[in-house]
Formats: C-alpha cells, structure tokens, sequence
C-alpha cells in the first residue's frame, strides 16, 4: 500500500524545504530505500525482537542534503520499497527524513510488489500520469537492478550507492532534467545522439563517477559502476534508531 504522510508525523529535525525555486515542479523522484538511502537493517532487527547488533546500519552519507536541495527544486519524492509496510515507515521515521517525502510506496499486500521486481504504475496513478507522462516526468533511483528498474522509464541503478556521497546522484538527476529542459527521457535520448541518431550505448562521467548509460527494453539506465577512491565513505547514524 502506499502511506501519505500527515504533516504531524514528519520530524522537524531539518529545515524545510524552501518554495523558493521549484523549477522542476511536476517532477517525481522514486527513491529505493534500504541501501539506497541507507541501511536500515537494524531497524528491523529491532521491529522483530532479534539482538543482531552487528547488522549494517546507517544514512548514506549526504542524504538529508541531497533529499533538500531537490525538494527545493520543486521535485516530488517518494519511497519505492519491497520492505513490509511496518519497516519501511519506522525506516522513514527514524531516519529524521520523512518531511522529504509525499508517500511511501511499500511490499505489503497492497503494495507494489510483484514477482517481477516493482510496480509504478501504481505511483503513476496516484499523481495523474498516464505512461508516457510517467516516462517523462519521474526516475527512479535503486541499487538492485531486478527489483528497482522499471519496465518503462529513467532508472539510476547504483549497486555501491551506500560507498559514496549522495550528491552525485542529485547531480545525476538535475543534470538529465537540465538537459532535456524538465524531462528525463529527453535528458537521456540527448546522450544517446550521436549525428541525431540513437546510438547503443553512452558514457557520461560527473566529477570522475563514471555512468554506463544504454537502453534495456523500454528502460533507459544509468548505471554508475565505478567511483574515485577519494570519494568512498562511510555510513552515517541513523538519528532516532
């Protein structure tokens, strides 16, 4: 099911965003959330009684950053997880990031779980997009390629997104929204041409992340799989674990 957050439930821990900019106002983000924007496997740990301390936990380091400035932006986010409804909004919560988010789309029975990885047409449908407007509008971002790509759209698969900063998939995302002035297929079509015409394959480097861009069916995928060494980090703590 998805969960709409009421303003009393969103933690005041960080500033709000500001109305100030909000160029890319219609724009929606899916975010995954376990080890995309962290790790939250000892939330669950905690939610079920286990004592496995020395489980991974922790905020992807400038996360609370990014999630900020793209919201000033005028960006929607929102979570996409495969988690148990119960998990993946104690997650939010206690991550100290939950003002950032319109809704949580979860893995309960509602959800949108499928045997085949994720379903957004249900995100779709909440926010009045038809397919092609979806294909436009929103992006998803995930470290696992089977259960985060969409069938149809922009995807930013970062299998090591825990390792570094934040910033540059925020990076990523406005620079793709730049390119295709507010849309993420155009943004990425535009790095695909070469003479005018789609080329296979595409290679974009931002600050030394280096991204495979190339097409799988109807996806378009940015796939980072490599980081300078200067750039790996560690987790941060989750504020109210």
């Amino acid at each position: 099911m998805s969960s709409k957050f009421p303003l009393a439930m969103k933690t005041a821990s960080r500033p709000s965003p500001s109305k100030s900019k909000k160029r890319f106002r219609g724009n929606l983000i899916c975010w995954d959330l376990d080890d995309t924007i962290g790790s939250f496997k000892g939330v669950s740990t905690r939610l079920d009684g286990s004592k496995y301390g020395f489980l991974k936990q922790g905020l992807r380091t400038g996360i609370d950053d990014t999630l900020l400035e793209l919201s000033e932006e005028g960006i929607t986010q929102v979570i996409t997880t495969i988690s148990p409804e119960i998990l993946a909004l104690k997650s939010v919560l206690r991550s100290g990031l939950a003002i950032y988010f319109d809704r949580i789309y979860d893995g309960g029975a509602l959800g949108i779980r499928t045997t085949a990885g994720k379903d957004y047409s249900v995100v779709a449908r909440d926010y009045g997009m038809g397919e092609e407007e979806f294909r436009s509008k929103a992006i998803i971002v995930g470290d696992n390629l089977c259960f985060d790509k969409p069938s149809s759209g922009t995807f930013i698969w970062e299998p090591e997104a825990l390792s570094y900063p934040a910033d540059i998939t925020k990076k990523t995302i406005l620079t793709l929204l730049e390119r295709g002035n507010g849309d993420f297929s155009a943004g990425f079509d535009s790095f695909l041409a070469t003479g005018g015409q789609p080329t296979e394959g595409a290679e974009l480097n931002i600050d030394g992340f280096k991204m495979r861009l190339y097409r799988d069916g109807n996806a378009n995928i940015a796939n980072v799989y490599f980081f300078p060494e200067d750039q790996k980090r560690n987790l941060e703590p989750i504020p109210y674990l």
